[in-house]
């Protein structure tokens, strides 16, 4: 042929459609009026117009997902897919997957957790639940969770919300607690729900939380004295950690110093010595400066520390 056939084409080569969370379970809460978010996000994709992407569900009894990719929980049992496709090519396409599943199991998560907080502080306490077959669920902010706190004169709820980062991974939930008043108290959480069958199914967890006054020092209330050589003073604080009522002997405290050739050290127990109140004769042998550091510890370490100083006795 004296003239040649000729063809062109263009490849445009996409990357695949990975679709964040992939997978997310739910607990079924067919009695609340607001249902739960999804908002997917595209890796890879990030900053592609939303529009250049077409969002299904199949099976919309259990999910809706609206075209900027945040899909709807109804309040059904059941699974369904979320498909994210694109309009200019679409055999490029990812999945996630959504299942609701009935409630089997409620606790408060204990990893990690420190069950003490000081007064007029935050104590944020997660919650996780689960449903048939150990499956956690992503989230259950919506879930009806009754909090019954014993002693509401120790701690009470609330209703400031906290950063992500100060919740575990395993929560789906979570309450915060402020401290009130020194003491113990038990903390019980709960949800009641009927099943698909009508029968009344209860989940609950209980643990107790200890409210401190913090470690602070009473005598000298600045934290710094000064001493001459061979005088005496007794130094005094209040408050740090309590004894744990399940396990009291676990409940220690222990006054170190920088310097142990400057000074002297003798705790004082008295009968006649406060709760909570921890008293230390400390004789200056030496001039010099040093620290104590009082650790009253048992879930947590409480620390006060006093400056000592020393100065020669004027005649």
């Amino acid at each position: 042929m004296e003239t040649p056939l000729k063809a062109k084409a263009t490849l445009e080569i996409f990357a695949p459609i990975e679709l964040d969370p992939r997978i997310s379970y739910f607990p079924w809460e067919p009695m609340s009026l607001t249902k739960t978010q999804v908002v997917y996000t595209i890796l890879g994709h990030e900053t592609t117009a939303s529009s250049a992407f077409a969002w299904t569900s199949p099976n919309k009894t259990v999910a809706t997902v609206a075209q900027n990719g945040v899909a709807k929980i109804t309040g059904n049992l059941g699974e369904t897919k979320i498909i994210a496709s694109m309009i200019k090519a679409r055999h490029n396409r990812g999945k996630a997957l959504i299942i609701v599943l009935p409630i089997v199991g409620l606790e408060i998560i204990r990893e990690d957790l420190v069950l003490e907080v000081l007064v007029g502080s935050n104590l944020v306490i997660p919650i996780g639940m689960w449903g048939e077959g150990n499956k956690r669920f992503s989230k259950c902010d919506l879930v009806d969770i009754k909090t019954t706190i014993a002693d509401k004169g120790v701690a009470q709820l609330d209703v400031n919300s906290v950063s992500e980062e100060e919740i575990t991974d395993k929560a789906c939930s979570y309450i915060t607690l402020k401290g009130l008043n020194m003491g113990f108290t038990k903390l019980t959480l709960s949800h009641q729900y009927n099943t698909v069958d009508g029968k009344a199914k209860k989940v609950s967890d209980q643990i107790t939380i200890a409210v401190l006054d913090p470690l602070l020092p009473v005598q000298p209330t600045s934290g710094k004295t000064v001493l001459s050589v061979g005088s005496t003073v007794d130094i005094v604080w209040n408050g740090g950690a309590q004894p744990w009522i399940s396990s009291p002997e676990n409940h220690f405290h222990q006054l170190e110093t920088e310097d142990t050739s400057l000074i002297e050290i003798e705790e004082q127990k008295a009968v006649n010595i406060p709760k909570n109140y921890y008293v230390h004769s400390v004789t200056c042998s030496k001039l010099g400066e040093t620290k104590l550091n009082l650790k009253v510890m048992h879930h947590g370490f409480f620390f006060c520390f006093i400056d000592i100083f020393s100065q020669k006795k004027h005649s």
